[in-house]
């Protein structure tokens, strides 16, 4: 059929040798349960498929890419032999739907906003599933599992040489529902998750290989992200409406802004591996913990106030055009640099635990800093441009110039500890509190 093709019929539809068709190949069966099979077809235009009742089972076999759309009242099975499969339309499927690609690195990208699939999905890179596939697009009504097998509705099962691997991008969105995993996922390109309902969450805790940037997307109060990136480095970005959770044995790292309204937990599991934030906007405290002794930790938390605690087996620097304070216990093997870039935001970590140096900045005039640094030497210097008070349970010593436009107060508040401020320039007076006898 050079154009395109209408095919309707009350009774079972099929191909009884090679059909090609140049336009689109519309094919309705209008009786419930009657089956669609079209093993034969090489149409080079959209598929569009319609039949009813619980078993109007479809099966399309293109010599070409194919593109689909309609509804499948029972199970789908579409294959594309030489290229890509696609949605041209809304496809609805009331079964289970197995779509595969025949050649090696094909695409297969189901974007449409409407698309229904109500039972388990396979994606298979050849009919064994043991090819590759490019990119992978999936949006669901519902919520989606990427798991190691499709046994269960809500399985997405991406069945190549290796199960759970894309070669190129990876986009899953849930409209209505969570998007888990049941298999680790090993993808080259980006990966996007999204999550549309209202406290929906997304959580990838196996150890997974995002090798591209991951996109964060969820909606509510309570849509909480989760995200273990197993030994690989970690960049991520998007908006989590709820809490974050991030986990990886290589660096982590915010590719581009990184907005979370609840807390945002940051763990590198692996000596000496970094975490840099330094595009984030968390409402809520920001938890960190590194391990070895470079393991340094840089946050800024853009015009926000900056709430945060844990540990970091490294350098720590932290930035804010809000206040910036300790929410619970803060511990850093190396030193502390605090900065607010916004005038008269104040600093308070008075949890904290600071092995190294402690390096202040403020602006403007009330621009305050209070360091308690429990029982550990507190050696402090920078630019205070309002108040500071600084103390320990160890001694307390500027380590560097240390200039105060206000007033300074230091306070050793265990026996016998000094206090040495030989680079102090305050501009207000000093106030000194020492206990013991030396």
């Amino acid at each position: 059929v050079n154009g395109n093709l209408a095919l309707t019929s009350g009774g079972a539809i099929t191909d009884s040798n090679t059909l090609t068709v140049t336009g689109t190949t519309t094919v309705t069966t209008d009786v419930n349960n009657k089956a669609i099979t079209l093993g034969t077809l090489a149409s080079t235009g959209a598929v569009i498929l319609a039949t009813q009742g619980t078993t109007g089972h479809v099966t399309v076999l293109n010599a070409t890419g194919l593109a689909l759309q309609g509804t499948a009242a029972g199970n789908l099975s579409a294959t594309a032999t030489t290229g890509d499969i696609s949605d041209s339309g809304a496809l609805t499927v009331t079964g289970t739907s197995a779509f595969i690609t025949a050649a090696d690195g094909s695409n297969i990208i189901l974007d449409h906003a409407s698309n229904a699939f109500t039972g388990q999905v396979s994606l298979k890179a050849d009919t064994g599933g043991n090819e590759n596939f490019g990119n992978i697009t999936f949006i669901d009504d519902s919520a989606v599992k990427l798991d190691a097998n499709a046994d269960a509705a809500g399985d997405l099962f991406i069945d190549a040489a290796t199960d759970g691997a894309v070669g190129g991008n990876l986009v899953v969105t849930a409209t209505t529902g969570n998007i888990t995993q049941g298999v680790a996922l090993a993808v080259t390109g980006t990966s996007t998750l999204t999550t549309a309902a209202t406290d929906a969450t997304i959580t990838l805790g196996s150890a997974n290989a995002l090798g591209g940037n991951v996109i964060l997307s969820t909606a509510g109060t309570a849509g909480h992200a989760t995200i273990d990136n197993g030994t690989t480095a970690l960049g991520v970005q998007g908006t989590v409406n709820g809490n974050l959770a991030l986990t990886s044995g290589e660096a982590i790292t915010d590719s581009a802004a990184l907005t979370v309204s609840g807390t945002t937990t940051a763990t590198t599991d692996v000596n000496n591996k970094a975490i840099t934030l330094d595009t984030l906007a968390s409402t809520g405290n920001v938890i960190l913990t590194t391990a070895g002794t470079t393991g340094h930790a840089t946050i800024d938390n853009t015009t926000t106030a900056l709430g945060v605690q844990g540990t970091v087996n490294g350098n720590l620097a932290l930035t804010s055009g809000g206040a910036i304070t300790d929410s619970s216990t803060l511990t850093v093997s190396g030193t502390t640099t605090a900065t607010t870039d916004v005038n008269n935001k104040a600093i308070t970590l008075d949890g904290l635990v600071s092995t190294g140096n402690v390096i202040l900045s403020t602006m403007g005039t009330t621009g305050h800093a209070t360091i308690d640094n429990t029982t550990t030497d507190l050696g402090v210097q920078g630019t205070v441009n309002g108040n500071l008070a600084l103390t320990s349970g160890g001694v307390i010593t500027d380590s560097a110039v240390l200039t105060v436009s206000g007033t300074t107060t230091a306070t050793t508040d265990v026996n016998n500890k000094a206090i040495t401020l030989d680079g102090l320039v305050s501009t207000g007076n000093v106030i000194l509190t020492t206990a013991g006898t030396t």
